[in-house]
């Protein structure tokens, strides 16, 4: 039987597909231009179908009766859910499209968060990709504004992957990112893998004035009690997708960003990754 994607072989028929779908769920499109731009983009360079996620709440968004994001329509894979964390509220989003992890904070660990709806094996190979397009990172902690982990379950209460922000040490020496050959410069990002680390590479925009970033971060990873240099699956388990925080068992925390962008690729080359980290910063900063 073929996949909702095989169907969807054109860029009119993910564009219907999707308005249709968002509307008959309740949600609204806020941004056809950016909609359109998107797909586009995905059918230029041969993403459409390798996406985890493609969300932003420039396409379309559902917003509960206080004006929290309850849900962000992904153009292929996953639809991101909201989840509150600690009796904290959803977050909500600003006047320029951007969703507020920020916003009635008490603490780093009270809020709301944006998740994938169920767990998945996102890349068999261990090969992923991620873009997001954040602001104003807020939180001195170092939290993480998107991981990948296990929610509740107690025989892995740890991220397996995340990458982190933290602004008391924005735009100096101690944030430098150098990372399987790429990065360096000074950016408020640290990465964090619980794996064995075999390979990866971070790429990266940074205005130090304005604290916004574009980035994506592209790596192989080894699976737990696998030699170095063996191939092997990212973990042997599946994982859910935090943006703006995380769920984590044993240590439940919202980031303190603002995002415009939340993708997540089972796999790319570079040149698809330098088009990703050139279209966001274009689009959504």
């Amino acid at each position: 039987m073929a996949t909702l994607t095989q169907i969807l072989t054109t860029r009119k028929a993910v564009i219907d597909n999707f308005t249709a779908r968002v509307v008959a769920d309740g949600g609204q499109i806020v941004s056809s231009t950016k909609l359109e731009s998107a797909v586009n983009f995905l059918f230029d360079n041969n993403l459409y179908g390798r996406m985890g996620v493609c969300a932003s709440p420039h396409y379309a968004v559902k917003l509960d009766g206080a004006g929290g994001v309850e849900k962000l329509y992904s153009i292929d894979g996953q639809d991101l859910v909201g989840l509150t964390l600690n009796g904290g509220t959803l977050p909500k989003l600003t006047v320029d499209n951007f969703v507020n992890f920020n916003e009635a904070v008490a603490a780093d660990t009270v809020g709301g968060i944006l998740t994938t709806a169920t767990k998945q094996a996102w890349s068999k190979t261990g090969r992923f990709g991620v873009a997001i397009a954040t602001k104003e990172h807020v939180n001195s902690a170092i939290n993480p504004i998107f991981s990948m982990s296990t929610h509740g379950e107690t025989s892995l209460n740890v991220d397996v992957f995340s990458i982190h922000s933290n602004t008391a040490n924005a735009g100096t020496a101690s944030t430098r990112i150098n990372n399987a050959g790429y990065g360096g410069g000074n950016v408020p990002l640290t990465i964090v893998t619980i794996n064995n680390s075999k390979n990866g590479a971070l790429m990266y925009s940074y205005d130090k004035y304005k604290q916004r970033t574009a980035f994506w971060i592209h790596g192989i990873f080894q699976a737990e009690n696998k030699p170095l240099n063996a191939p092997s699956e990212l973990y042997e388990r599946e994982h859910y997708l935090d943006f703006g925080g995380t769920s984590r068992a044993s240590a439940k925390v919202v980031s303190g960003v603002k995002m415009s962008a939340m993708w997540f690729m089972k796999d790319l080359c570079d040149a698809q990754a330098i088009a990703i980290n050139k279209f966001q910063e274009a689009e959504y900063l």
